[in-house]
């Protein structure tokens, strides 16, 4: 058991930090689902195989996870899109199989499964700060320290908040291994940790920033309670200390940008913080609006656009579509009602309790688990970690390390479980992952081909590869739109306009909300000459985004063709940005003003 329970926790951290396919849109988060769900369903037959079963015993934060896996399940019954709902459910699914398995093999040797996780997570640490520091020398020395072209460092991870919030993750596993060691090896211990924070701190995270903080809080808390002078004199902690201050100074006294960024003052008036600001509102708006039930699991990404897009800059004028609502406690809010969040607020408060309550008992790893506990939380209020595998799996570690140090022979289990039975339940649920994994897989190189014929204007092609992928587990893309949307676009460029036309109504179904989609079934009535059932379309698309220049456009056009030149001239003025096709417009309209007056 010793040994395959190892194996199994190696293979959590190498899905985490090393797997990923260039051939999907989305590198990361399909090819580490499918693969971490192989991984439980291997690790879930030997244990069904294997003589020995023992009886867990289940307390409440496993019911809580269970609870809250189980809602997510139910809110598929409502959810607008089944394969959204299923693949953002099977992801928790992979989560809580991930903790349960975890707690199987602590039940087993508790101490020397914390000692191989933290080393393990130490080799891990080397092997990212290596490859980014690498790419950040890279980077620094072809296009120079920006924050702007820090999102260029997307190796492993693909954004530099999701690195950073990993790279915090990591620090509580590596201090456990450094509390442990002793010698020259609890030096370059400390070493490793200092490189780590430093790198958060150059990655520039705001959110990550803040989690650090309250990190550093909850350990500097730890040093003073238990009065560990040796620990502040000790020549390590002195050189580590001595060396982040002179790089960090030598950094913030050539790079005004990272000054302003570690000043949280700043944050407030920017642009993203007002745009968070404006997303955080619509959210709650839609939550209230839900507030039973949700609108269903990963569903809130097509339904937050229902209530408008109005000052959200990016949505607005570049096309870019929110898939996350950058604050998981209020996506979750907003996707399950007041069951969901209720339920996913206790699977991280409570363990938090848990942590604190043993803090006389084992200070040490109270105070990591629950500092690791609290910097999950606030990141979670800027960020999304729900989303990402790697996330979800070093989440499950914490929960079930603090799950399993607070049993105690006087702990009362609200049930037992035989493990042979949980994961036997465990491998028919990894099974279906791998099932929805497979297919969403399959699909979304289907999807990347389709992007690539899009360019080359290869039409028939879109149509065929359309049919091939489209299912009911997969009918969206990484940006949410509808798979529909691009074989409607093919239609309506081959001419075939009943085709588009009932095409762009399957999209509009599948993403009510989405104003592209609307613009585009109101172009199909344009060329059909069906101008008044084009303008009803094209107002709602106007109520969602009452800048969206196409929509803008194709509005004028049709008030023109019914002769309503003064209404064409006034919508076509709103267009927000100056160009020659907005020039010409007005020209056309003005000259059919002027002749309707001399007439």
């Amino acid at each position: 058991m010793r040994l395959a329970g190892q194996l199994y926790i190696a293979a959590l951290f190498v899905v985490s930090t090393v797997v990923f396919s260039p051939a999907l849109l989305d590198y990361y988060l399909g090819s580490r689902f499918l693969v971490a769900s192989l991984i439980g369903a291997v690790f879930a037959i030997f244990l069904i195989t294997r003589k020995g079963a023992i009886r867990m015993r289940i307390i409440l934060p496993d019911l809580l996870i269970l609870s809250f896996v189980a809602w997510n399940a139910i809110s598929i019954g409502w959810a607008l899109n089944f394969g959204e709902a299923v693949f953002t459910t099977g992801r928790w699914i992979l989560f809580a199989s991930c903790y349960f398995l975890l707690r199987i093999i602590l039940n087993h040797d508790q101490d020397v499964v914390f000692k191989f996780i933290s080393r393990i997570s130490v080799l891990a640490t080397a092997v990212l700060l290596c490859a980014l520091y690498l790419a950040l020398v890279q980077l620094v020395m072809d296009e120079g320290y920006t924050t702007r072209n820090l999102y260029e460092i997307k190796l492993i991870f693909g954004h530099k908040s999701v690195t950073s919030a990993f790279l915090l993750l990591l620090v509580p596993f590596n201090l456990l291994q450094w509390h442990s060691t002793k010698g020259s090896r609890r030096q370059l211990l400390l070493i490793l940790i200092t490189l780590q924070m430093l790198m958060i701190l150059l990655l520039q995270s705001r959110a990550i920033y803040l989690a650090s903080f309250s990190f550093a809080c909850v350990m500097i808390w730890y040093f003073i309670s238990s009065y560990d002078g040796a620990f502040w004199k000790s020549r390590p902690f002195r050189y580590s200390t001595v060396f982040v201050v002179l790089v960090l100074g030598g950094v913030l006294s050539i790079n005004t940008e990272l000054r302003d960024r570690l000043n949280p003052l700043n944050y407030s008036g920017s642009q993203t913080a007002y745009e968070r600001k404006v997303v955080w509102s619509r959210t709650w708006d839609l939550t209230m609006d839900h507030l039973a039930k949700g609108v269903g699991s990963g569903n809130w990404k097509l339904q937050f656009p229902q209530h408008g897009v109005e000052r959200v800059y990016r949505m607005q004028y570049q096309d870019v579509v929110f898939t996350r609502a950058h604050n998981d406690f209020l996506e979750t809010a907003a996707e399950l009602g007041v069951p969901g969040i209720l339920l996913y607020l206790g699977m991280l408060l409570f363990p938090l309790f848990l942590a604190l309550s043993f803090r006389k008992r084992n200070p040490w790893k109270s105070h990591l688990l629950s500092g690791s506990l609290f910097a999950f939380i606030i990141v979670s209020f800027f960020d999304f970690p729900k989303e990402r595998i790697e996330m979800l799996i070093l989440l499950a570690f914490v929960l079930s390390m603090t799950s399993q140090i607070k049993m105690t022979k006087s702990t009362r289990p609200l049930l037992f479980l035989q493990s042979t039975g949980l994961a036997v339940v465990i491998l028919i649920l990894m099974a279906l992952n791998i099932y929805v994994g497979a297919v969403r897989y399959r699909a979304e190189i289907g999807m990347r081909s389709v992007l690539l014929e899009r360019r080359a204007e290869n039409w028939n092609k879109i149509i065929t590869k359309i049919e091939e992928i489209h299912s009911p587990l997969y009918s969206l893309d990484p940006s949410s739109m509808p798979l529909r949307f691009y074989q409607g676009i093919a239609y309506y460029n081959l001419d075939s306009l009943d085709e588009a036309e009932e095409t762009f109504k399957s999209a509009l179904d599948e993403s009510p909300y989405n104003f592209h989609v609307i613009n585009n079934l109101a172009t199909v009535y344009i060329r059909q000459q069906r101008c008044p059932e084009a303008l009803i379309l094209l107002d709602r698309a106007l109520e969602l985004n009452s800048l969206f220049d196409e929509a803008l456009f194709n509005s004028a056009y049709c008030l023109h063709t019914l002769g309503r030149y003064e209404a064409a001239l006034e919508k076509v003025m709103q267009v927000p940005q100056e160009s020659e096709r907005k020039r010409q417009f007005i020209l056309e309209i003005s000259k059919a003003i002027e002749m309707n007056s001399n007439n």
